[in-house]
């Protein structure tokens, strides 16, 4: 509050919090801090429920934990050219749509679940993280003039980073805490 109070206040702010006013902006900073904030949480849960539940070995654990970015990185360049052919707007809802469906799997893992089905949904989260960032990105940049394309740049790894931080603490001091107390 002291920040936001602040930067509303003084000629030359951190971050031009009045760019947020503009929808597709505010909209895909949301899914921005949302999307790595559950990827990240993901990607610190799993490798515990692969040995520790699982009993994979750590090695096979991360093979498998290999996959989230192997799908991202060849799945980010491809959605750049989908968003330049069809639309941004088009290819962040798919994007969302594999999200929700990746998490979905994820929510109903249990003790018996194959580690196949895990590795799947590994590779439709990094598809979907692959296909949702670069559309979004250039939504929100889209939004600004020329003499603010820096501030936007700034404030997406911003708000990247506010996701990976949120996941963290979220992570360490609720999860870890109980799993270690139990």
């Amino acid at each position: 509050m002291v920040f936001v109070r602040r930067s509303s206040r003084i000629d030359h702010p951190f971050i031009e919090l009045s760019l947020f006013k503009l929808p597709l902006i505010k909209i895909g900073g949301i899914s921005i801090i949302v999307s790595y904030m559950v990827t990240y949480s993901t990607m610190v849960v799993i490798p515990f429920y692969l040995t520790g539940i699982l009993r994979t070995s750590t090695s096979f654990a991360g093979i498998l934990l290999m996959m989230y970015p192997l799908f991202m990185a060849i799945t980010g360049p491809i959605s750049g050219n989908l968003a330049d052919r069809f639309g941004s707007k088009k290819v962040v809802i798919i994007g969302l749509t594999f999200m929700l469906l990746s998490l979905a799997g994820l929510s109903f893992i249990t003790p018996m679940t194959n580690t196949w089905k895990v590795a799947t949904l590994l590779c439709l989260l990094g598809l979907a993280m692959g296909v949702l960032t670069s559309p979004n990105y250039t939504l929100m940049i889209g939004q600004v003039s020329q003499g603010l394309l820096g501030t936007i740049s700034s404030a997406i790894a911003l708000l990247r980073n506010l996701g990976i931080r949120n996941c963290f603490w979220r992570n360490i001091y609720e999860f870890m805490g109980r799993w270690i107390n139990n």
